[in-house]
């Protein structure tokens, strides 16, 4: 397997189609790489931009139901004669009660959307007058047997005469007094990520509502009573339905407290009622009374989540106004998101692996063909060329390896004429050697006859005939020996006076030079 691993390198085709594919590869997995951070940081703004948005609904629409209870109580408030009608009810005056039970009702059906709405009137002193509301989505009488004067909103508008409106906590003794404190029960259940103990101690037993209470005058602008409407949210999913279904808000809940007591958030297929907010929300929104957004631990799942504080009319935090939207489905959207683009990436690195293979080809057979014409010059084929192919430094190359060839060819042809040289050289040499010592033999043997004859006789020209072509002959086999001998010219710096000596010297003992006189 090693050896197979290594063999796939062994061919540059091989190495290019690798390479080319390792980059697309590469390149890819940077862009889906990149593209995922981006997606990601868009899905992260997009969902809070969406929870932001969600909690403007939810919160116009939470104003809007208690702009709409402040306007029943006001108008109730507002009927002039009001202030004797209550006076004439404590009188058990019947035909008083139906007459203002029915501007009652028809104050609770100007309410949208119908849910567990009361409207009160009380006395100077807070006792229950007469009182309607809507339970179990029908309007009735509610029971009128009691005192309200210890609910702090009503307390603060019957002693200072001034209309109040906000979200507050109503004791289970109170609600027990018209028939509600059945319907606010809430059990406590064990939360995952909750705070060891609930935010009012109260919570389970009193009820959370929206109330209106506005101060009834008589003529002499005098307090007589109040006229006090609401909306328990306990057990109640008017409001956090219709937020869901009018807002398109995936998940609305009203908390009291850190407890869940009106929600569309789902366990085990049922309201999550009873359960409790998780800690990191509880010290950020109840105990510091500052909204929280962000990702949080909703009974078994995590959301993306926005908090908002509500307050009583002292300001005091009494509980919460939650949206949120499932992590899960940004996180599905994400992957969703993500496999696709892998996808697109698959599908793109196919095309470049086939184009790659061409181009790959292209380099290599330029390439190909210089190594098959190599082997060729190897055999002894000179005349071969590098057909003219590719592009860029890859022509370049063949042409270099063309031109090489042609350099190579001339300068075989010069060690070929050289060898024919060095083989004539050697032949004449051989051939020097032979001759020289004949015509040495013959030339002495000249020279004697010659010397020997008189200078009359006829024959001594003949004699200094052979003589001088003998001489001739030494000569010329003396350049066939130098021809031989290959000899170099030494080329050096040297003293002509010393030089011409020599020459002198080497002059005087020739016999040649015996009677000749040569001065220096």
């Amino acid at each position: 397997m090693r050896f197979r691993f290594h063999a796939l390198f062994d061919r540059l085709q091989n190495v290019l189609l690798i390479s080319f594919t390792l980059i697309a590869v590469v390149t890819f997995i940077v862009g889906i790489w990149t593209t995922s951070v981006i997606v990601n940081n868009y899905t992260e703004r997009a969902e809070n931009e969406r929870v932001a948005r969600d909690m403007n609904l939810a919160v116009a629409f939470y104003e809007r139901s208690l702009i709409q209870i402040r306007g029943a109580a006001a108008r109730l408030a507002g009927e002039p004669a009001l202030a004797q009608q209550i006076e004439t009810i404590q009188e058990s005056d019947q035909a008083t009660q139906d007459s203002l039970g029915d501007l009652m009702i028809g104050e609770l059906k100007t309410i949208y959307p119908a849910g567990t709405h009361f409207i009160l009137i009380m006395d100077g002193e807070g006792n229950l007058v007469l009182a309607y509301g809507i339970l179990n989505q029908r309007l009735q009488r509610l029971p009128t047997t009691g005192n309200w004067r210890a609910f702090p909103l009503l307390a603060d508008v019957l002693s200072g005469g001034r209309s109040r409106a906000a979200t507050e906590v109503i004791d289970a003794s109170l609600l027990a007094e018209i028939g509600l404190a059945e319907q606010a029960s809430i059990p406590l259940k064990d939360t995952p990520k909750a705070n060891p103990q609930p935010f009012d101690p109260r919570e389970g037993r009193a009820g959370l509502a929206q109330v209106a209470c506005v101060p009834v005058l008589n003529a002499d602008q005098e307090i007589t009573g109040a006229v006090l409407a609401g909306l328990l949210f306990n057990n109640d999913f008017s409001l956090v339905d219709r937020i869901q279904a009018v807002a398109g808000v995936d998940t609305a809940t009203i908390f009291f407290g850190d407890l869940r007591v009106s929600t569309n958030v789902r366990e085990g297929g049922e309201r999550a009622m009873g359960t409790r907010v998780s800690k990191a929300v509880f010290d950020t929104v109840l105990a510091q009374g500052k909204p929280f957004t962000g990702v949080a631990y909703v009974v078994n799942e995590w959301f993306i989540t926005r908090y908002i504080p509500l307050f009583n009319h002292r300001s005091s935090v009494v509980g919460m106004l939650y949206v949120g939207a499932r992590r899960a489905t940004f996180i599905e959207l994400q992957r969703t998101l993500l496999s696709r683009i892998v996808l697109v990436a698959l599908v793109a690195i196919v095309p470049v692996a086939l184009l790659s293979l061409p181009i790959a080809r292209m380099i290599t057979r330029p390439l190909e063909e210089m190594a098959r014409v190599s082997r060729q010059v190897a055999q002894g084929d000179t005349q071969v060329r590098v057909p003219d192919r590719g592009v860029g430094e890859v022509a370049v190359l063949g042409q270099a390896f063309n031109t090489m060839l042609a350099e190579l060819e001339e300068t075989q042809a010069q060690l070929i004429r050289r060898e024919k040289l060095v083989s004539m050289g050697q032949l004449a040499a051989g051939v020097a050697h032979q001759l020289n010592n004949p015509l040495g033999s013959i030339l002495l043997f000249s020279d004697i006859v010659l010397h020997d004859l008189p200078q009359d006789v006829p024959s001594r020209e003949d004699v200094q005939m052979i003589a001088q072509e003998a001489r001739r002959a030494k000569e010329i086999v003396t350049a066939l020996l130098n021809f031989a001998r290959q000899q170099k010219v030494w080329a050096q710096s040297t003293t002509l006076d010393t030089m011409l000596h020599e020459l002198v010297e080497r002059a005087r003992q020739q016999p040649a030079y015996e009677r000749i006189q040569i001065m220096e």
